[in-house]
């Protein structure tokens, strides 16, 4: 849903598409969207998406942006040194020491 372009007006497709979406997109007016920017802005941040509407037209959906990726591990594993055994026989050893 989020690649369908909104035209005006909409498809049988789009609208159907809209009718089965489980969580129903919130639309304002582009003066509702000017008067309450901050609470559309910390709604998007919760993973709502606003469609903008002017004259009942759709022009403009706002959504929150995807977080960034987190940056690779691979440097930090290339600097520890390597193990000397199984992760499991580690674990037996200290089991048997917290016995003996």
């Amino acid at each position: 849903m989020d690649t369908l372009l909104y035209d005006w007006p909409p498809s049988p497709l789009s609208c159907t598409l809209d009718v089965y979406r489980r969580d129903p997109m919130r639309s304002v007016t582009v003066r509702e969207a000017r008067e309450n920017l901050r609470e559309l802005l910390d709604a998007c941040e919760q993973g709502e998406e606003i469609l903008v509407e002017r004259r009942g037209k759709p022009i403009a959906k706002l959504t929150g942006l995807a977080p960034e990726p987190l940056e690779s591990r691979a440097s930090l594993r290339a600097t520890l040194p390597a193990a000397s055994g199984s992760a499991a026989d580690l674990v037996r050893a200290i089991r048997d020491e917290e016995r003996s």
